[in-house]
């Protein structure tokens, strides 16, 4: 599997605005790491590297970005973070003033906390992703805890994405399947920018919306197995169309919308929350299943239904529930009355139409995502 592109630097939008995509590089390809120099050599960006990282990710990818870069003489140091965290977030703004740019190797933590520090710092970071956990590969949005809650933080995005596929596909089974949960919420974050459009008369970009748009319908319409090799490239591509859609934007609004609400009131209220795009994922199932009730302009296609959303979120992992990813259905049904109080601001169809205590419990059981004992 070779996959190599670069995304159109500049142009005007209908939508009013100049789009400018600062990814210079995408490369996709088995032993992509052992020649992450020569990489780094086209991008011209200094002769010093903080590579950032976590004790796994040292182990599954950041040995072999930093072998690679010494063997061709670059300075490279390490810093490990375990927190997506403003102390985090110091600590590494702190040691890059001496280096020219960053290498983030992930996960989530390592590249939220690195998109961050550099653009405190004024510095470029590259992505190595090493699971399709999220589609913060390369959004300009930092998720940055802040007293247990999770924030998203405008930074920039990576300068180049560098994956080796062997490495995604090895990935635990959880962390694809999160991947697709975070994928699928575009069906709903879509709409409820539309919303915001609509009602509020809100910034929209149709560009913006239908690359996310596109990177989730085509996803959720493949018919093969979604822990194949082939499909895990599909969602690489799909997660970074989604980064880039945020790019376009210049906020996450057309891939975060009241299932992402849910996900971070669980991340901050949930005694054991589960990750990011599980918690989007079932988030998801909830508010298409809403909106069909309540949006009359929700989508026509079968594929985008609630019943086949949760029908290929289980596909990837058959325990895809409350239960499964050991939440609470009390402190669900909470998030769902509470979620729209986080952002005031990001109009959903839960600000159009707040939920009772009563009415989350009933949308959870009606959706199944609440298993029976």
């Amino acid at each position: 599997m070779v996959l190599r592109f670069r995304f159109p630097s500049e142009w005007s939008c209908k939508c009013g605005r100049e789009h400018q995509v600062p990814i210079q590089e995408v490369v996709v390809e088995e032993q992509a790491l052992l020649n992450v120099d020569q990489i780094v050599d086209g991008l011209g960006l200094g002769r010093k590297c903080l590579i950032v990282e976590d004790r796994t990710t040292k182990s599954i990818a950041g040995d072999q970005v930093a072998d690679a870069l010494r063997k061709a003489r670059y300075l490279v140091s390490e810093i490990i973070v375990e927190r997506a965290d403003l102390d985090s977030v110091g600590r590494v703004g702190a040691l890059l003033r001496g280096f020219d740019f960053a290498v983030a190797i992930g996960g989530g933590t390592p590249i939220d906390v690195a998109k961050l520090a550099t653009y405190q710092n004024q510095s470029a970071f590259i992505s190595v992703p090493t699971a399709l956990s999220h589609d913060g590969i390369a959004s300009p949005i930092a998720s940055i805890a802040k007293n247990r809650a999770k924030t998203s933080l405008l930074a920039h995005p990576p300068v180049a994405v560098i994956a080796d596929p062997e490495i995604l596909a090895r990935a635990p089974s959880r962390m694809i399947a999160a991947g697709y949960g975070d994928l699928v919420s575009k069906a709903t974050s879509v709409k409820d920018w539309e919303l915001g459009r609509d009602e509020k008369n809100e910034y929209y970009c149709e560009e913006a919306a239908a690359l996310a748009f596109q990177a989730m319908a085509d996803i959720v319409e493949a018919r093969s197995t979604p822990t194949s090799k082939a499909q895990v490239k599909d969602l690489l591509e799909a997660l970074l169309n989604c980064g880039v859609s945020m790019i376009l934007a210049g906020s996450s609004r057309p891939c975060s919308g009241a299932e992402h609400l849910f996900s971070h009131y669980l991340d901050a209220n949930a005694e054991t929350p589960g990750m990011h795009g599980q918690q989007c994922g079932i988030g998801t199932i909830l508010m298409a299943k809403y909106h069909e009730e309540h949006n009359p302009n929700w989508w026509k296609k079968p594929d985008l239904r609630w019943q086949h959303i949760k029908q290929v979120l289980r596909k990837v992992e058959p325990s895809f529930s409350l239960q499964g990813i050991g939440v609470d259905e009390n402190i669900a049904a909470t998030a769902l009355v509470e979620a729209p109080r986080l952002r005031p601001e990001r109009y959903t169809i839960l600000h159009k139409r707040a939920l009772s205590k009563d009415e989350a419990k009933s949308l959870l059981k009606s959706t199944s995502v609440v298993r029976s004992e």
